[in-house]
């Protein structure tokens, strides 16, 4: 690797393919109508800063046919990989850039004013330098008005992760990539068994290896293998953006912006600290805040009581129907992170309920549940997104959604690690296991329904993969009894929800 154009971040493989919905314009508008703060509605320009592969901000694209996108990654392969899927999805409105931030920064001039800025899992990451620079370069092309959305790793909630990334930079001097993680993996598993103090200490640690080990590797090696991994509490952060014009406009984590998430004695503590820097740091503190979702403005726009109404009321949303409510007696629970909400049932799905199949807006539930206050209805609704009952709706794109999907499947069927299709009524996507994918990529070649379990185990020699249960990889009748299960799935649960969601 040229350490000379990475600057210590590391560059050997790429980044996972994922949709990140609170990078989305839909979720930063809805955040800031929240806590008060105006945002770009339509015909905007977002900027996306260190795009990745490029598939959300494609997704993102999709739903916004009348809005430009554009996309700046320093890694060549990103690039190549998201020009590759926008031309094979017939997507004109995003445009990729290779480009480091420490040259942008100074010539921001070729990328023009934009109303969105956004920055998925880059400022702790990346050289505190290169970070100034992406803040730099943000604060440059923002319009006034305008509004960036950045999330990083944050303290307290990673230091229970220190010990092991230190174990991985240590790795990273004889060994690279996955490697590097299998022997941090090891070492500090032995010393978990040898009963090391270092657990006592921070609790934590040991869910964190739990989970490493359903953790998809690209994933792994771009968090844990860079120089300058680094989290940061919010007061560091916020310094970074006010050096730039940038101000702080809220956060992009729903549960943490809404009060009731809170007990009453937190909230007071809360409230209590004037200071900006404190009281965010306090709320961190309340919840070991281990991942922050800021949003900064450049020039903040206050949403005033009526408008602020109006802003919420108009946005409609749309049940995705993935999960079935609680039981009776069942409370619906929340969580993120380490904030957790669990509230009754009956009042959550009454305004589930009021969400009609086609959409809604939050005004016309509130006219059917009117005990509810509007801001009530709003925060319930919130709750209901988040908890993955209902997206923001969205049908102005169906046909271009169904294009990017087909591209999708067919890039599926010859291996690629796609498992996430747009929705054509709602601004989301849905996530399906690799073999549902392949089932609908089959389905939509036009493989009958008969055919399809042979196909399915033909197609998966061919590139050679077997279905795997709890470890053991299945072949011969126990794979074609495991590949018929799936097809059974497919048309009994599958299908209909990727029919009523238009997404093929």
């Amino acid at each position: 690797m040229n350490e000379s154009w990475a600057h210590g971040y590391y560059a050997e493989e790429g980044y996972v393919y994922g949709f990140y919905y609170e990078s989305t314009p839909a979720h930063i508008r809805w955040a800031c109508a929240l806590q008060g703060a105006d945002a770009p509605e339509n015909n905007f320009t977002l900027l996306d800063l260190g795009c990745g592969q490029g598939f959300s901000l494609i997704v993102s694209a999709i739903f916004y046919p009348e809005s430009k996108f554009i996309g700046i990654d320093f890694m060549p392969r990103h690039i190549a990989h998201a020009n590759q899927l926008a031309k094979a999805a017939g997507v004109t409105n995003v445009t990729f850039i290779e480009g480091d931030f420490l040259e942008l920064a100074d010539n921001a001039d070729q990328i023009g004013p934009v109303d969105y800025a956004v920055a998925h899992g880059i400022s702790t990451w990346v050289a505190p330098e290169v970070t100034e620079a992406m803040f730099k370069l943000a604060g440059k092309v923002l319009k006034p008005g305008g509004v960036m959305y950045n999330s990083y790793n944050a303290y307290p909630g990673w230091y229970e992760a220190s010990p092991f990334q230190h174990l991985v930079s240590l790795e990273m001097r004889s060994k690279s990539g996955v490697e590097a993680i299998a022997g941090a993996v090891d070492l500090i598993g032995k010393l978990k068994d040898l009963d090391a103090k270092l657990f006592a200490s921070l609790p934590g640690l040991s869910n964190r290896l739990e989970g490493l080990k359903t953790a998809d590797s690209n994933y792994l090696v771009q968090e844990y293998n860079n120089h300058n991994w680094q989290p940061r509490y919010f007061g560091d952060m916020i310094d970074v953006a006010y050096r730039h014009k940038l101000e702080y406009a809220g956060t992009a984590n729903l549960c943490e912006a809404i009060n009731s998430s809170y007990s009453a004695e937190a909230r007071d503590l809360i409230a209590q600290q004037k200071d900006l820097k404190t009281r965010e740091t306090v709320r961190d503190f309340l919840i070991n805040q281990c991942f922050r979702r800021d949003l900064y403005a450049k020039g903040l726009r206050p949403l005033w009581t009526t408008k602020k109404t109006e802003v919420l009321g108009t946005q409609r949303f749309v049940p995705l129907g993935f999960k079935l409510p609680p039981d009776v007696g069942k409370p619906f629970e929340f969580s993120q992170g380490h904030l957790r909400l669990s509230t009754e049932r009956e009042t959550f799905l009454e305004v589930l309920n009021a969400f009609e199949a086609t959409g809604s807006s939050v005004s016309e539930v509130h006219s059917r549940v009117p005990q509810h206050t509007l801001l009530e209805i709003a925060e319930m609704t919130s709750y209901l997104y988040f908890g993955g009952w209902l997206a923001f709706h969205n049908n102005s794109a169906t046909a271009a959604v169904k294009r990017l999907n087909h591209a999708l499947l067919d890039a599926h069927l010859n291996g690629a690690p796609y498992n996430q299709l747009a929705l054509g009524v709602a601004s989301t996507v849905l996530r399906l296991s690799d073999a549902q994918v392949m089932v609908c990529a089959l389905h939509v070649k036009g493989v009958s329904r008969e055919e399809l379990p042979r196909v399915l185990m033909s197609t998966l020699a061919d590139l050679d993969r077997k279905f795997g249960i709890d470890g053991k990889l299945l072949d011969g009748p126990d794979g074609e009894i495991e590949a018929q299960k799936h097809v059974d799935h497919f048309f009994a649960v599958t299908l209909p929800e990727l029919l009523r969601l238009e997404v093929i």
